[in-house]
């Protein structure tokens, strides 16, 4: 009987939104519709049970924040569906991450070929640990990842929230430090960092508030998946805080008023 009930109800609805003005709004839009920049002014840290340990630091510029180059996310809106003022995006973006630790971190492996993590304690290590000091520790590591968002513009301001598959693409952990006057470099490249049981897919989290006439906006991500993937490794969780700003709404009518004028001379 029950059942019965629930499949009048969904027909009745269905019909309801087959007859009204909100489902002939409905549209699927494919190609890039927007982009979602997350750079310009960014923290990256970890939590977690473990997190005490990669405390990450802004010295130098590092951990994603202001001025920071070539770090960030990045990405497009490839497909939008529902309604101008909700809707689900699908999309492709790619990343940049960095972290530079407050500690001289030493990311290892032993003879037996089981990474270890310690700080370097060496008295003749130098890191010079101040905001421009030579000496750093840190990792970098680039990914492609697919944002899914569900969107709510009300006025002025749009909400986003979503969720995302982050794929590891390629990596390194740097130190460098000064030893009797002379400047040291120690890296662990792509090709052995990549067996450091770093997670190389990850599910995350996001959410987002922008300001659509000037494009400014702020997001939060947390990464899901554990930073490593061996149990016997720290529990750690990546999280970002950033401050971006896309183009904004003035601007891109702008450029089609300018594509217009220019077809019609």
């Amino acid at each position: 009987m029950m059942k019965n009930i629930y499949s009048i109800i969904l027909l009745s609805i269905c019909l309801l939104l087959t007859g009204s003005d909100l489902f002939s709004q409905f549209k699927i839009d494919y190609g890039v519709k927007s982009n979602r920049r997350e750079g310009a002014l960014a923290y990256n840290f970890f939590v977690g049970p473990d997190s005490k340990d990669f405390q990450t630091t802004i010295k130098g510029f590092g951990s994603g924040f202001l001025l920071d180059l070539f770090t960030g996310r990045y990405s497009s809106d490839l497909m939008t569906m529902g309604w101008e003022k909700v809707n689900l995006s699908m999309g492709l973006g790619i990343a940049i991450t960095k972290y530079r630790f407050e500690e001289n971190l030493v990311l290892d492996k032993n003879d037996n070929g089981d990474v270890e993590i310690y700080i370097d304690e060496n008295p003749m290590h130098d890191y010079q640990n101040t905001f421009f000091g030579y000496g750093k520790s840190k990792i970098v590591y680039g990914s492609l990842f697919t944002p899914v968002n569900l969107n709510f513009t009300l006025g002025k301001v749009r909400l986003s929230a979503g969720a995302m598959l982050d794929f590891y693409i390629a990596g390194k952990h740097k130190r460098k430090y000064i030893e009797d006057g002379d400047k040291k470099k120690i890296k662990v490249g792509n090709s052995e960092f990549t067996n450091y049981n770093i997670s190389k897919t990850k599910l995350g989290y996001s959410g987002r508030i922008e300001h659509i006439p000037t494009g400014l906006n702020i997001s939060v991500t947390y990464m899901y998946t554990p930073f490593f993937n061996d149990s016997s490794m720290p529990e750690i969780n990546e999280m970002r805080i950033a401050i971006g700003k896309d183009l904004g709404k003035k601007y891109i009518d702008k450029i089609k008023e300018k594509t217009r004028i220019t077809k019609s001379i």
